[in-house]
């Protein structure tokens, strides 16, 4: 009997044992491997501040093409079609008006031009009709001539140098004739082919007017539909937007005083980031910016310094007229969000 109760009270003071095992902290788990332990800040601690270099650019940046002397004049016909503000379609109405009038113009040239031809033609082919006229009767009695005086030598009347000399006028002028009725072939040929190229390049010509009224079109329905349609150069001379130019040409407009700004971070740094205020002080003059974070992208391919999203910052408007330029930015905590 004795040795029954040593077993039992064995077994109780083993199942104790396990029991408070597994009643200790943390007992029973693993963490996986890889796993980052986030420690909850006290909500009396303020969140750390980040820092970083950032380049600001336009916050909307609209291309248009525009030439510098145009742009010095403020004759800018160039439009702007912006839905939501994005830059949609940009079309110079002006050019293409004169285009077409370029062509018109051609298109009156060439018909004067088959007019003078067709009067150049007329007068030509009528002084040698003209010419083949009178050669025509110079042949005839020239025939009788040679005639008579064969039928006199016959006779003994005229020598035989008198009969040569008439046979030969009558074969000059047999040959005058031939090369009137060359140059009147000529001629005909001439006009012809004057006609048949000013008719190609009244084609050509059709071609090019319905393919700018065609594009022309295209482009007034797409404005209709997709935008607004504003005209830019009161609003470069008002100041209302600002000229980006790329070497003599003006290349895009954006509208001066609005800045944004794109950050690549690593994902380990992305809480010091999200929903924060951002104050952005300029490399140039010291000018302090104030902005928010408005997204943070995942980057398509990670950069060499091991970046692998994009934080992106919108700033306040501000008055002055600032270029894009470096800046140094701090993140703080948004008050809106704080806990």
């Amino acid at each position: 009997m004795r040795p029954l109760l040593y077993v039992a009270a064995a077994a109780l003071a083993l199942t104790a044992a396990v029991i408070a095992l597994a009643l200790r902290p943390g007992a029973g788990t693993t963490a996986p491997p890889g796993a980052v332990a986030l420690a909850k800040r006290p909500p009396d601690t303020p969140a750390p501040e980040a820092y970083r270099s950032c380049f600001l650019l336009w916050a909307s940046e609209i291309p248009v093409i525009a030439q510098r002397d145009g742009l010095a004049r403020m004759t800018l016909a160039a439009r702007e079609r912006v839905v939501h503000g994005t830059a949609l379609l940009h079309y110079r109405e002006e050019e293409e008006t004169t285009r077409l009038a370029i062509l018109d113009l051609r298109a009156d040239s060439l018909v004067s031009r088959a007019a003078l031809a067709e009067a150049s033609l007329r007068e030509t082919e009528a002084r040698l009709q003209a010419e083949a006229a009178a050669l025509s009767r110079r042949l005839k009695r020239a025939e009788q001539n040679e005639d008579l005086l064969a039928a006199r030598h016959r006779e003994g009347r005229v020598d035989r140098l008198t009969l040569d000399q008439a046979a030969d006028q009558h074969a000059e002028l047999r040959e005058t004739v031939a090369r009137t009725d060359l140059a009147l072939s000529l001629l005909h040929a001439e006009h012809a082919q004057r006609l048949a190229e000013l008719r190609v390049e009244q084609a050509l010509l059709d071609a090019e007017r319905e393919a700018l009224e065609t594009a022309r079109d295209q482009l007034v329905l797409r404005a209709e539909a997709e935008g607004v349609i504003t005209d830019i150069a009161p609003q470069l001379a008002a100041g209302g937007l600002a000229g980006i130019r790329r070497g003599d040409h003006l290349a895009s407009i954006a509208a001066p005083g609005r800045f944004l700004a794109r950050i690549p971070v690593h994902a380990r740094d992305l809480p010091l980031f999200a929903e924060r205020r951002v104050t952005a002080t300029l490399m140039a003059d010291g000018t302090v910016l104030s902005g928010q974070v408005t997204d943070i992208s995942a980057l398509r391919h990670s950069l060499p310094d091991g970046s692998t999203h994009e934080v992106g910052i919108r700033f306040d408007p501000v008055a002055k007229e600032i270029e894009p330029q470096p800046a140094s930015c701090v993140f703080t905590e948004n008050p809106v969000s704080a806990p």
